[in-house]
C-alpha cells in the first residue's frame, strides 16, 4: 500500500486522509502502523485485522461474520499481507469442517429434504 502522507499520494488516489481513524480500533490515525486495503476498498491497519481474524466469534455460538470488513460486511479477501492470509487460511478450513459436519447432522436427521435447505438462495 502507498504512503498515506497526503505529499506522496498522487492526485487521483481514493485512499483515506492520512488523519483518518482507523475503523476498528479507533485509538490511532491509519498513517501511524501499517495499512492494509482489503479487496472491499476500504483501509485499516493490518493489525487490527489479524486481531479481528485472530479473537474469531464473541459469544458460544460460532459464527463467521467477523470474517467480513466491518464497514461493508464484504466477506474479507486475501490481501499482500501474509498474517492476513495465514489467518483466512485456517478460519477457512474450520468453516468448511463446520459446515461439512452441519450437513452430515442435517442428513442424519432427515432434514437435508427440507425447503429451507433445498431452496436456492435460502439463508439456511
Amino acid at each position: 500500500m502507498p504512503c498515506l502522507d497526503e505529499a506522496c499520494l498522487p492526485l487521483d488516489c481514493q485512499l483515506p486522509q492520512s488523519d483518518e481513524l482507523c475503523a476498528i480500533c479507533y485509538t490511532s490515525e491509519l498513517r501511524e502502523q501499517a495499512c492494509v486495503k482489503l479487496e472491499c476498498g476500504h483501509v485499516y491497519h493490518e493489525d487490527c485485522v489479524v486481531q479481528l481474524l485472530s479473537h474469531k466469534w464473541s459469544t458460544l455460538q460460532i459464527s463467521f461474520a467477523f470474517m467480513s470488513c466491518p464497514s461493508c460486511k464484504a466477506e474479507i479477501q486475501e490481501t499482500q499481507s501474509q498474517q492476513i492470509v495465514t489467518e483466512l487460511a485456517k478460519l477457512r478450513s474450520f468453516r468448511d469442517q463446520i459446515h461439512a459436519i452441519a450437513l452430515d447432522v442435517a442428513k442424519n436427521q432427515g432434514l437435508d429434504k427440507d425447503e429451507r435447505l433445498t431452496k436456492e438462495g435460502d439463508f439456511y
